[in-house]
């Protein structure tokens, strides 16, 4: 019974100050607290619109309405993806001041977007993630050596069966032939 008040009490702590309305709702009866939807946030969306042919992707960056089809009514375009273009390129044309523009207006990028623009610099408060230093992952350790000698021994034990299979396969079929002579 705790769990879904702690997980309750976790997503208002998640939507910051804003004040959450609570609902009273008989259920099993027993009473419990159901809380409504987090606050109002933009409702337009940056994600990717599918085009091209079959076998052939080719994508919008577009921006449209969250209630939209994703092939639906756009209000922008800001470029095009093309995963399959030969040429680098072409392979992504992007305005990244129109990006820009419409994440300062609250929009929500999908996560192949937000990606994407990662990758293009749109987020030019966004730090560059350092690259850790694992020099752990070299070290020969006793385990890891018996790890290797255990598979080089597997693999050398699959060896000489597939050898005695294919032997016994060549005794098989000199013996079947003899029996047809």
């Amino acid at each position: 019974m705790w769990r879904w008040k702690a997980r309750l009490f976790a997503r208002i702590a998640a939507w910051g100050s804003q004040e959450p309305i609570f609902t009273v709702l008989k259920q099993l009866g027993r009473l419990r607290y159901l809380a409504l939807k987090p606050p109002h946030k933009m409702a337009v969306v940056i994600r990717m619109k599918r085009t091209g042919r079959r076998n052939r992707p080719c994508y919008r960056i577009s921006v449209a309405h969250k209630t939209m089809a994703s092939t639906g009514r756009t209000l922008d375009n800001l470029g095009v993806y093309d995963p399959a273009s030969p040429k680098e390129e072409l392979r992504l044309t992007l305005n990244v001041e129109r990006a820009q523009y419409w994440l300062s207006q609250g929009a929500l990028p999908s996560d192949t977007v937000r990606s994407i623009f990662k990758r293009q610099g749109v987020y030019a408060d966004a730090k560059p993630k350092a690259i850790r230093k694992r020099p752990g992952r070299k070290v020969v350790t006793k385990k890891k050596t018996a790890r290797l000698e255990a598979k080089a021994g597997r693999t050398e034990r699959k060896l000489e069966r597939s050898t005695e299979r294919a032997s016994a396969k060549r005794v098989a079929a000199a013996a079947g032939e003899a029996k047809e002579d």
